[in-house]
């Protein structure tokens, strides 16, 4: 788990935007640490704190959950260790984000914007006005320096903490179903002045989820009554997803290979391979 901690760190310089969630190697057996997250396709298995590009899904770092150990403060702090005073820019959703976290980091030099639960540090009229009626489509923050709270009602509240950005809205659209007079439903295309940092939140914060989505197309773990099998397996998915990214950056292939085609050529790789060379 160290060696592909370090290797992934030092190979790879990631861009500004990076996102910050957890992930899950599925596992139903019997294990201590083992979580459950109903919000995840596995829904039971060994969670993992990862750091990751925003926009590629790069792994540049990452944690094992143990049941014990770390604040979820110390473990953010710990992940982005190696880049800070950089001016790198972090994404994260409201399991981690908190008025004291985003102060913290703004210390070290790292700047974030994510989710908030207002009961976390935001200001109490805030929270008051929160829970009485809002008109859709409205933007309602509260700032302290360069640190900005933010509230916009769509279908309902999402509230937001960020020092990137401060309360500008962009013109988006989105779709809204609509009963038409004969009964049937249709779909129309409803424009609204949405806050710059939810654009960019829902942007840069699918590193993690698209690092899931890649692994799930060819997964080469199989059963086995060893979580340490399994966990070995799930590593050596990572590094593929890992080299198949940087390979998506660096090469200069007019017809780049596809994921099934480079896990081919890996595996050719590696069965070719001789130590004594």
């Amino acid at each position: 788990m160290d060696y592909f901690s370090e290797k992934f760190a030092s190979v790879y310089i990631p861009k500004k935007e990076l996102s910050l969630d957890e992930g899950t190697m599925a596992w139903r057996g019997r294990l201590s640490f083992k979580v459950y997250n109903p919000n995840k396709p596995d829904k039971y298995g060994v969670k993992f704190y990862m750091l990751a590009e925003g926009t590629s899904g790069y792994i540049y770092k990452y944690d094992v959950y143990c049941g014990i150990g770390k604040t979820t403060g110390a473990t953010v702090m710990g992940l982005m260790a190696p880049l800070v005073n950089k001016g790198y820019h972090l994404y994260m959703d409201n399991y981690y984000n908190s008025v004291s976290l985003t102060e913290q980091l703004r210390e070290v030099g790292v700047y974030t914007c994510g989710t908030l639960r207002l009961q976390r540090g935001a200001p109490k009229d805030l929270q008051q006005v929160v829970k009485g009626k809002m008109a859709t489509d409205t933007t309602l923050y509260m700032r302290k320096d360069n640190t900005f709270v933010i509230v916009w009602k769509d279908k309902r509240p999402v509230s937001v903490i960020t020092n990137i950005h401060n309360a500008d809205t962009t013109q988006a659209q989105r779709r809204k179903r609509v009963s038409k007079r004969d009964g049937r439903t249709g779909v129309e295309i409803v424009k609204m002045n949405k806050p710059k940092a939810i654009v960019d939140y829902n942007k840069f914060m699918k590193g993690v989820d698209h690092f899931d989505q890649m692994v799930k197309y060819y997964e080469f773990a199989r059963k086995t009554h060893k979580w340490t099998k399994k966990i070995t397996f799930y590593f050596l998915q990572m590094a593929m997803h890992n080299a198949y990214a940087l390979y998506n950056h660096s090469s200069t292939d007019t017809k780049k290979l596809t994921l099934l085609e480079f896990h081919a050529v890996g595996i050719k790789a590696l069965l070719a391979w001789n130590s004594e060379e």
